[in-house]
């Protein structure tokens, strides 16, 4: 599945300056080859944050905020040396599956109302129906 692109016009949302804080903070620890020094990390923060904010993504929190924190932790498991941004993007899991709505029920009154109903709109058009009634037809599975 793949994620919805666009600019973003807002200001960066604060969870979000949050979740990239505490990134860069804890690969800060790690002082990876190449680390920025200590006195510009708000700088590199805000470099990252508007890096990632405005780019072509739509950050959600309830969809975003944990797979963030897990693409930080991929870097920190992999990397020897300090990142940009869009490494970061490419350790970025995919968004969780949205679950399917279930197949709506249809009362066999219903689907022989659907099947009249199909049947006056082709006589308009001059049309056969093309099944019989022992079909589904119209709102049949």
């Amino acid at each position: 599945m793949t994620e919805p692109r666009r600019q973003s016009p807002a200001p960066p949302a604060d969870w979000f300056v949050e979740v990239i804080a505490e990134g860069i903070a804890k690969l800060y620890v790690l002082r990876l080859e190449g680390h920025p020094a200590a006195d510009t990390l708000d700088g590199v923060e805000m470099v990252w944050v508007e890096a990632l904010w405005y780019g072509n993504r739509v950050w959600d929190e309830s969809l975003d905020a944990k797979r963030l924190r897990q693409a930080f932790v991929g870097l920190a498991q992999t990397l020897t040396r300090w990142p940009a941004p869009r490494v970061l993007l490419d350790h970025l899991p995919a968004r969780p599956k949205r679950q399917a709505l279930p197949k709506p029920e249809i009362s066999e009154e219903e689907k022989a109302r659907n099947r009249q109903r199909l049947a006056e709109l082709m006589a308009t058009l001059g049309m056969r129906p093309s099944y019989d009634d022992k079909d589904e037809g119209a709102g049949g599975d």
